[in-house]
Parts: structure tokens; sequence; C-alpha cells
């Protein structure tokens, strides 16, 4: 895809939100579709000059008013106060482990990364739990090269 950086067309943006035109170029809805390439032209206000350009300039262009917005910390500090521990602990997302495990002797269990890949404690390697300690979980690994052989789990 060939990105051309003058507004031939006009404002884009008229009938159309940013998200719209971001998702329509993704897609490869907007401009010419010839031979799998398409030219779409970006509008004016999205783009830096060159000929001046600076890191500051960018960082001005993306982060627009970010010290106004810094100084004005009263209506984000009642937020961060709303998300104390307890609540940031309740929540669970998918793909992401739950805040509290909870495991029983005999339970299967698998490793979500790598830990020690040389003794066989990488991603994805099933083991049995033995024992229950209070920083350390005692396991046999059940598959693999390594299968029988008594792990430690920090």
């Amino acid at each position: 895809m060939r990105v051309v950086g003058t507004n031939k067309a006009g404002n884009i943006f008229n009938g159309m939100k940013f998200a719209d035109w971001l998702l329509s170029i993704g897609d490869g809805t907007l401009g010419d579709n010839l031979h799998g390439e398409s030219i779409v032209c970006i509008p004016e206000h999205l783009i830096l000059p060159s000929d001046s350009f600076q890191f500051k300039d960018l960082v001005d262009f993306v982060y627009l008013d970010l010290l106004a917005d810094i100084s004005n910390m009263g209506s984000m500090e009642s937020e961060l106060t709303a998300m104390c521990p307890d609540i940031l602990n309740s929540i669970n997302y998918f793909g992401i482990p739950p805040h509290v495990l909870v495991l029983k002797i005999g339970s299967p269990i698998m490793l979500l990364r790598n830990i020690d890949q040389s003794n066989g404690l990488c991603n994805g390697t099933r083991l049995q739990v033995r024992k229950l300690g209070n920083h350390v979980i005692e396991c046999s690994i059940l598959i693999g090269s390594k299968a029988g052989e008594v792990v430690l789990i920090p």
C-alpha cells in the first residue's frame, strides 16, 4: 500500500471518524485498489512538516496538551483511589492468571512460562502437584523426556 501525503480528496474527516477511516485503510476498502495496491490520501493535519522536524515536534503532535493534562491531576486521583488492591485482585481477565491460585495435592497443572528449560520446565510442561509449601510447589513432571522427575516450582 502506498500512502500519499496530500489530501486531494478534500477533508476526509467531515463525515467519518478517525477510527473508521483507519479501519477502512486496514480493510482495504479506502482508496483505489489496483493489483493489490491502494493510494490513500492522508489529511494535512495528520502530517508533520519534514523541513523543520525535531523530536520535540513529534512529542507535541502526538501528546497534545500533555503538560496541561498532567497538571490537572484532580480528576485522575479519584480514579486511582478507586483502584485499591482488593478491586485489582478481584479482576479476572482472559489470558491472565487469577490473583489467587487454588491448588490441591494430585491436581494436574501446566506451566505458563519458561522457568528452567534445561530441566524441562518450559511453557506448556504438564505437572502433577505432590506437596504444597508456603513459597514452593513440589511437582512431578508428567510428560516429555523428564517425565517422573520431581521439581520445585517457586
